[in-house]
């Protein structure tokens, strides 16, 4: 009696690699049909961040507003892509927590507790906890604020004061009036309050640190 050799596994599986690869029909995100086949350094991005990976090879989609791939998995462009954008979340929460980490010591030069901090940032009250854990971001707006604080302390009751009636406005008990700039001048696209003792403005100040 003739024995039948054992099926070749390394064959099977190359046989279903090969129907696993096959050119998808459409796109699988917005079913934009015949993706075309191609070899590109692919952008990658997550968490305003982002970096470039050379050589993805795969079946690209052919609309213009989408960046759906599917990988050729005969090669390591799912493994490298994947990895890129791993290492890119863990680099933004290196940032979000150096940038914690400036703004508790900003907090702590100018005394004020996460409550008070977070009224002049204008988030709730647990925002501030979580910008200085690096559990959240917060928008430049909000490290520029407390970097001009903890540099000019001096502005630190004039700065409650506006947080204190913007909140008020905000629940609608009052409008909120800002101070008039008496002098100004345009300066990169910007108006920018003159010191009226030296005729000179912010901007050039900061120019001489080297600042800008």
């Amino acid at each position: 009696m003739k024995v039948k050799p054992p099926p070749d596994r390394r064959e099977e599986s190359s046989n279903e690699m090969k129907i696993r690869q096959s050119a998808p029909a459409a796109c699988r995100e917005c079913r934009t049909p015949n993706p075309t086949y191609d070899t590109r350094d692919v952008v990658v991005r997550r968490r305003g961040l982002q970096t470039t990976v050379p050589r993805i090879s795969g079946w690209f989609c052919v609309n213009p507003a989408c960046s759906e791939i599917e990988f050729d998995e005969s090669t390591d462009s799912m493994k490298r892509w994947v990895a890129a954008g791993d290492d890119l979340v863990l680099a933004a929460r290196e940032r979000s927590r150096a940038i914690g980490t400036r703004l508790r010591e900003a907090r702590q030069r100018l005394q004020l507790s996460q409550i008070e901090a977070a009224v002049l940032a204008g988030g709730g009250h647990n925002a501030f906890s979580r910008y200085e854990t690096g559990t959240a971001t917060p928008v430049a707006a909000v490290t520029t604020l407390f970097a001009l604080l903890a540099s000019h302390p001096e502005l630190l009751p004039e700065a409650r004061t506006y947080a204190d009636q913007m909140q008020d406005f905000r629940q609608g008990e009052n409008e909120v009036e800002l101070p008039e700039i008496p002098v100004s001048r345009q300066k990169g696209g910007m108006h920018a309050a003159i010191d009226p003792a030296s005729n000179r403005s912010m901007f050039d100040a900061a120019d001489d640190r080297g600042a800008y």
